[in-house]
């Protein structure tokens, strides 16, 4: 981390001290989850070997970034979304969505700065996932269909299908909710969403 590695550094710290500043905030549905201990956030357990993998991986991000900063570099730039997105799934398996999300957000900005269409469809598409996760469903609904619109520009049908998949997923949510309100019409327009985006 000495080696002038200041992002990589930065994301390390916040990791090892647990204040990772979150871009999603849970919903007052899942904080209440969270102090009836229905549903527990994991902690990434800090070892010698997870901490030198971690401070690794987070190096070898920023590395690949630098190299791929300015060029047509995207295998570079692949890495370096490969091992954040590494780092962000990890978060996801301990159900921490709030760090997942801050590394899903690490991929949108390499992505954006490098202006590599298919890297910012899969950041937006984890990001959504954090969302639902996190019972904010309608932010979850906004990240995935702009993850799909960025897969359509990227011409990458097999991600624009997973992502379809996910959006449908969160229209039957959202369809579901509102037919429990009794607010059949919002239900059927959601319903309808779901056939289009599996379409």
């Amino acid at each position: 981390m000495q080696e002038g590695y200041l992002q990589a550094y930065v994301d390390y710290f916040y990791i090892t001290t647990e204040t990772t500043p979150s871009t999603i905030v849970p919903s007052k549905k899942l904080q209440e989850e969270y102090k009836l201990n229905r549903i527990k956030k994991g902690k990434f357990i800090q070892t010698e070997n997870s901490l030198l993998d971690l401070s690794d991986r987070l190096r070898m991000a920023e590395q690949c970034h630098r190299v791929g900063v300015g060029s047509e570099k995207h295998k570079e730039i692949e890495k370096s979304l490969s091992f954040y997105t590494g780092v962000a799934e990890e978060f996801n398996t301990l159900c921490d969505y709030e760090t997942a999300s801050y590394f899903f957000n690490r991929c949108l900005d390499v992505s954006v700065e490098n202006k590599y269409d298919t890297g910012e469809a899969l950041a937006l598409q984890g990001l959504g996932k954090c969302e639902e996760n996190v019972l904010n469903i309608f932010e979850a609904q906004t990240n995935l269909e702009r993850a799909r619109d960025k897969a359509v520009i990227a011409e990458d049908p097999r991600i624009t299908k997973d992502i379809s998949r996910d959006l449908v997923r969160v229209y039957q949510i959202i369809a579901l909710d509102f037919q429990e309100k009794n607010d059949y019409d919002l239900s059927l327009k959601y319903f309808e969403k779901c056939l289009e985006s599996s379409q």
